[in-house]
């Protein structure tokens, strides 16, 4: 059914949702020209940060990490490339559409994932990768079969279960959140629709703390400042993702 309808970049959005399992679809979905595409900004002013996810080499396990042949999906710029490299995985590569990215970094492959047909990986991971994905189902597919038995995903997602959507009802980040080249937007429950032949865990990760979530309160608006108060922070992220709430989702898969 049409959930609501919402404007983003100028672009029109319907947003369905499935009475069924939750799963959040866009609609119509847009195509994405990735044409520089990692250079696209959220809204005026913003400055790219670095994104790494510092949390993958736990995730992916240390045992003979030397050795794990690993692949990212939609690698950007690559930062997260270059920091499983510094912290010894040293068979680690990446695929992306943009051109513009991949002249810029040498481990970096020009690649749709469709045309790719390397197998036998260790593990696969994509950072807010998956709601971009048109046909999530199909692509579950291509990781199943590039992936070695036991062989591991990780995926990290924006989760619909955001606080600044579900707790504190923010007006402008409801129409701020709803992103026109987002296929699908997904809860902790929905994403095991399009989830099979894998062993899941479904964890929460609350990105954003209190500094941008007082100034979403007060000014309605997005912004490049967002300064991690330590412990307090962190206390503040763990009650969110306790109660039920968080900006992210890691997904974490075993071929099974």
């Amino acid at each position: 059914m049409a959930d609501k309808e919402t404007v983003r970049f100028g672009e029109h959005i319907n947003i369905m949702k499935c009475l069924k399992c939750g799963l959040i679809q866009a609609f119509p979905m847009k195509e994405i020209s990735y044409e520089g595409y990692s250079e696209k900004i959220d809204f005026i002013g913003q400055k790219r940060k670095l994104r790494v996810s510092k949390y993958l080499p736990k995730l992916l396990g240390r045992k003979n990490k030397a050795k794990m042949e690993i692949l990212e999906v939609g690698c950007g710029h690559g930062d997260n490339l270059k920091y499983l490299y510094e912290k010894g995985y040293h068979t680690v590569h990446g695929i992306d559409k943009d051109p513009m990215v991949c002249k810029k970094n040498a481990s970096v492959l020009n690649l749709d994932w469709k045309l790719y047909n390397y197998w036998g990986l260790d593990a696969v991971y994509g950072i807010h990768l998956l709601e971009h994905i048109s046909d999530p189902r199909k692509f579950m597919l291509f990781i199943k079969h590039i992936l070695k038995n036991k062989g591991k995903f990780i995926f990290e997602i924006p989760c619909v279960e955001d606080p600044l959507i579900k707790l504190y009802k923010i007006k402008a980040y409801n129409k701020f959140c709803w992103y026109p080249y987002h296929a699908f937007f997904y809860s902790k429950e929905s994403i095991r629709s399009v989830l099979f032949g894998f062993k899941i865990k479904v964890i929460r990760r609350q990105e954003y703390g209190i500094i941008n979530h007082l100034r979403w309160a007060i000014r309605g608006k997005p912004g490049n400042w967002n300064p991690h108060i330590p412990i307090l922070d962190s206390i503040y992220k763990w009650i969110l993702c306790k109660l039920g709430y968080s900006d992210s989702l890691i997904v974490v898969g075993e071929n099974v």
